[in-house]
Order: structure tokens, then sequence, then C-alpha cells
């Protein structure tokens, strides 16, 4: 949701972190920046990068030592992302001109200014390495994160706001906000093939690679948009005033959606409400933890609300500062959370551990697959710690769903096993760029995405 719909008085004071929830909320940054709008990760330096559209700040904060380590001030940043491939950080201002700001991923300074105008959503494609901006009323920059660079400039539906990507078909959505559509971009030309109009804004969204299908949230409806054919086949009706967040996970086959206040929860598969929790305030962020499986929810005004990797339990309210707004993840099982009504940063114990009630998000020899990177040209490495039980080979698919690649194990230390796969199908061929999933079978069945670049 664009930050200029945030409500309109921000307060600068937070409110201490409950006792109770001390155990999972583990520390506190005081990062001297209020109303935090956007976070970023950073794996090469493992620091949170972070804009702040009150105090006009971005910072970068260390994970190692949680300390601010840079602080560049700037007129209404309002969001921010991480290039890994190129180690750059790409964050928007709120200004006429030079709107999107490039910063050093290693000294965290700024490189350079992209003169755009009044620039505020960004997505990073690592496919193709390029940065999309949506910026002015119907447009969106393509900028070739190589050479920081424009390359051409698409227009769309009147309002550009969120964007996701189709990595099965290299297409672009585009969620018009004031033009209540989705405009459609076949990636291979930057060329719209569609614009639909569902009826109402269009608020949040998350494209399913597993089941073919783009979801947006609207007021009151969630729009389900075929991904091969580009049309509405189905919508599912949400209470009033809900739809403005989002977060999906293909391998549990769920999708959880903003209910105002409540989360639903809605299995993809039949694209039906299997569950429906309620929360500590009105949603503002869904997020998915990759490491532990676990969904937060951030709820406006005072707490996150931690639900199981089924879909099925809250496993914990945690008590937070004022506004809890943007999540991210960080390294290992540790997330960071800003508040708008706060200047600290919260780092939040990613884990089942210690929690009540998560006997469903996991089977007791609980399984997690670790990919390494997760963004690989040459090599991918596959870790995780060996149940007993649990044995196979490990087999790569493509996103559709073909066979690509039987890999065998090899033991790593103790305990553990892994796989490597090099890129290459059955037949020694290297595969073309795209997604692939890694699936292992036995007792505990589980599976990681990567990305394959050139």
């Amino acid at each position: 949701m664009k930050t200029s719909r945030l409500w309109p008085a921000l307060l600068a004071v937070g409110l201490a972190v409950g006792a109770s929830v001390a155990q999972e909320i583990v520390d506190s940054i005081d990062v001297a920046a209020t109303a935090i709008y956007s976070l970023a990760y950073n794996s090469h330096a493992n620091v949170i990068y972070g804009v702040s559209g009150q105090s006009y700040d971005f910072i970068a904060v260390s994970c190692d030592s949680h300390k601010v380590v840079a602080r560049l001030n700037r007129r209404h940043p309002l969001e921010v992302v991480y290039d890994s491939l190129d180690a750059k950080a790409y964050f928007t201002q709120a200004t006429d001109w030079d709107s999107v700001i490039v910063m050093d991923g290693r000294t965290h300074s700024r490189l350079r200014a992209i003169q755009l105008n009044w620039a505020s959503g960004l997505l990073w494609d690592p496919v193709a390495d390029r940065l999309f901006v949506n910026c002015d009323e119907d447009g969106v920059a393509v900028i070739d994160c190589r050479t920081d660079s424009i390359l051409c400039w698409i227009r769309v539906g009147v309002d550009p706001d969120e964007m996701h990507i189709s990595q099965r078909h290299r297409k672009l959505y585009v969620n018009n906000w004031g033009g209540e559509s989705v405009s459609i971009v076949d990636l291979s030309t930057n060329q719209v093939i569609r614009t639909i109009p569902i009826g109402s804004y269009a608020q949040s969204g998350w494209f399913s690679e597993s089941t073919d299908k783009y979801y947006c949230g609207r007021s009151r409806q969630v729009v389900v948009i075929d991904g091969t054919g580009d049309s509405i086949v189905k919508r599912i009706p949400l209470p009033p005033e809900s739809g403005g967040a989002m977060a999906g996970c293909d391998s549990s086959g769920l999708l959880l959606v903003d209910g105002y206040d409540s989360v639903l929860v809605v299995g993809i598969a039949q694209d039906s409400i299997v569950a429906r929790h309620q929360v500590g305030g009105n949603v503002t962020t869904l997020l998915h933890s990759h490491a532990s499986g676990l969904y937060y929810s951030a709820n406006y005004r005072y707490s996150v609300t931690v639900l199981s990797a089924d879909g099925r339990h809250v496993v914990r309210e945690l008590r937070a500062s004022r506004d809890p707004y943007a999540l991210t993840g960080g390294p290992g099982k540790r997330l960071y959370l800003a508040c708008t009504g706060s200047r600290f940063l919260y780092v939040i114990r990613d884990s089942v551990s210690g929690l009540a009630d998560v006997s469903a998000c996991y089977p007791r020899e609980g399984l997690a697959l670790r990919a390494r990177p997760s963004l690989f040209r040459r090599s991918v490495s596959i870790e995780y710690d060996r149940p007993a039980s649990s044995t196979g080979d490990m087999r790569v698919f493509s996103l559709s769903g073909a066979l690509i690649r039987t890999l065998s194990a090899s033991r790593l230390s103790p305990g553990s096993a892994g796989y490597t796969w090099d890129g290459r199908d059955d037949e020694g061929k290297e595969v073309s760029e795209g997604v692939y999933t890694l699936a292992m079978g036995g007792n505990i069945p589980t599976r990681v995405s990567v990305i394959k670049l050139k």
C-alpha cells in the first residue's frame, strides 16, 4: 500500500516491549528514526536497511553489533530494496527529480541518483537483474542494475502501486490503485499485454508459481487471475475494509490475507478460505518466514501475531511497540520489526522453539532445507539436519513440474547431509535461467525453491 496513504499523524515516542514476550523479542535497537515504512536485508554486509518517512533518514543497522553504522538524511524516503547481485541498495524519495538513490552495499554510502519524477514503489528482479520503479501517475521505469541506466518506460494504469513477478511466464503484474485495475507486462518486450479492471482499489498481490495464478487483494475481495490466460477466474469474498496485505507460500499451498482485524487463510488449490484467526488489531503487514515456515501479522496498534506453518493455529501474540508496520527477515532465524510510532527496531526470534501449540507446524522430526545461495549461477548447495527416518534422493523440478535432475545425498557432518546441484539436467545440459524446486520425499516430504541466473 502506498506510504502516502498511511495514517496522517504518526507518534514519535514508542512504548516499552512487554516483559512477557522478552523470550521472543530478543532486542530493541535505538535507531533514532521514527516512522520507518520499509526494511531490506543486505546479506553481504549483514545489515538491515530502513527508510524513515518522518525523520527523513536512510539507515544501515549492523545485525552483529545492533548499532546504526550509516545514516543518510534525504527528503521523504519511501521504500528500499537490496540488489544482492550487484551489492547495491535502492531507495525512493518523494521528490520531483532524482527520486531514486543508489547506495553502495559495502560502504553504505551514496553512489548516485537516478533521474525519475516522484518515484514510490520498487521491485528488484534477480533473474534479469533489473529494477522496476513506479512513478508519476501512470508509469513504471525499467532500470538496468549493472549500469543504473533507465532502459525504458512502461505506461500502465493510473496510480501504479505494488508490483509482483511471475517467473514461470516472465510477466510483471502492476496493481493500479487509482485505476482500480491490474496491468500485466510481458518482460521479454516490456509491453503491456492487458489491463484488467477489478472494480476497486488494487491493494496487495502475490503470484503462485505452483498453481499459476496471480492474487490481487482489493476491498472485500481477492481477485484471482489465471497466469496463462490473463483473465479473472475467481473472486474470493472478504470482510469489509480488508485485502490490504498478503503473504503466500507455494510449498504450504497457503495464502494469508488481511481480514481487517483478523487473518484469513486461503487454500490456493481450491481458492477458498480454510481458516480465520482474530488478531490483536487491524492487520498492516503479513510476512511468511522461509527460515521457520511461520507466518507473521503486524497488527495496528500494539501486537504481532505468530501463526503456524499450516495456517491452523495462532502460536503466540507478541506485545510490540506502537503501530507495528515493516517486517523483514535477517540472518539465521531472526526477524526485524519497525513500528511507525517508535524510534526502535525490534529483533524477533524466528523459531518455534519454546512456543506453545506448535505440534501441527512441523512433524516431530522436523526438517528444514537450506539453499546456499538461493540465487546462483554455477551451483547451489542444499543442506539439512537429517532425521534417521528421512532418506532418499533429491529431485529437481522446473516450474512446469517436469523432472529435471535426481541428486544423491552426500554426508556433510555427523547428523547432517546435503546435496549439490550444478544447474544441469540428467543429460548434463545446463538448464535455462528461472525458478526451480528441489524436493525430497521420505517420511517428511519437503522442498525449497532456488533461482538459476545466467
